[in-house]
């Protein structure tokens, strides 16, 4: 399977926003949002 220049590109830009998707404030939100549930 042969990839192209321009699927090579894509995947790379694809790659790149997938790295900036952290707050830009330096917080990241909480894992869990409410009050627990017993188990």
């Amino acid at each position: 399977m042969k990839i192209t220049e321009a699927e090579l590109r894509l995947m790379a830009s694809a790659a790149i926003s997938g790295d900036n998707n952290h707050p830009v404030n330096g917080y990241s939100t909480p894992a869990a949002i409410g009050t627990p549930m017993p188990l």
